[in-house]
């Protein structure tokens, strides 16, 4: 795959009912990113990062959290292969502070027909002695579904943005693949922010009601996108779009989605998806 990682959580909850919680955890991560403007490739991008984080939070009824917490990770960012010569490898340390709030009243987590999804989160990080600068992130997101008829409706949003100082390829957001402007692969849009909607529809296509039933989904997707990218000059913008028709089949590995996308100026092609993407 195109990103890797392992971490570690441990999530305790104390006091009254249990409803306030600690959450220590470790993690590494790498990340490639392909990074193209227009028709041309410059390069790829490998990020590498560790560390830890400690998050304090609180339940909100039976739907929601409430968290603060800190991290500290040292990472380094390199071009693999790239058209820009003078380009140098970035490492870091960084270490901050943020939170977030997350409601989830979904009825499924792979093919909901009603309910509703919501986050908010901000990290404020600090350079520590090295070549990075100081980095902000924020990331909001919401999701509602419908039923109409026997068919499921979904509208979704998502927008993020990560600013630093030096414009530095860190953290870079990465967009494409299935429910992420599907007509381009995975990670194949790095953005330092964006603006993503969709208008989805699927239905169930087998209601038979048998005891090994497998359920088999048909659907059809609808996406647009504005990003943002100001690693090569500020400014540098622009809107995206993509359409999918898909088929997806529920499995004990959970969904696994085959479908094709089509996009401006001749993007898209047939891609599989295993996994939820919500």
């Amino acid at each position: 795959g195109t990103t890797n990682g392992l971490e570690a959580v441990l999530q305790q909850p104390f006091g009254e009912a249990g409803r306030y919680f600690y959450e220590p955890s470790l993690f590494y991560e790498g990340e490639e990113t392909p990074l193209r403007i227009g028709d041309v490739r410059l390069g790829e991008f490998w990020d590498q990062k560790a560390g830890g984080r400690l998050r304090l939070g609180r339940e909100l009824g039976d739907w929601g959290v409430a968290f603060v917490g800190g991290e500290v990770r040292r990472g380094r960012s390199e071009a693999k292969v790239t058209l820009l010569s003078d380009l140098q490898p970035v490492v870091y340390t960084l270490a901050g502070f943020g939170g977030g709030v997350r409601v989830d009243t979904l009825d499924q987590l792979s093919w909901p027909s009603r309910g509703m999804a919501l986050s908010a989160e901000a990290y404020q990080l600090f350079n520590v002695g090295d070549d990075a600068s100081n980095t902000v992130q924020l990331s909001v997101s919401g999701l509602q579904a419908f039923e109409f008829g026997g068919a499921t409706l979904l509208t979704s949003f998502h927008s993020g943005m990560v600013q630093n100082e030096n414009d530095d390829p860190i953290d870079l957001i990465s967009l494409g693949g299935f429910r992420s402007i599907s007509a381009y692969a995975q990670n194949a849009i790095p953005t330092n922010a964006y603006v993503y909607g969709s208008l989805e529809a699927y239905q169930r296509l087998d209601r038979t009601g048998a005891v090994f039933n497998v359920p088999v989904y048909a659907g059809v997707l609808l996406e647009a996108a504005h990003v943002e990218l100001d690693f090569l000059a500020a400014g540098e913008a622009g809107a995206t779009y993509s359409g999918a028709l898909y088929l997806g089949v529920d499995t004990v590995l959970g969904p696994v989605i085959l479908g094709g996308a089509i996009g401006e100026e001749g993007a898209g092609g047939v891609f599989l998806h295993v996994g939820s993407s919500f």
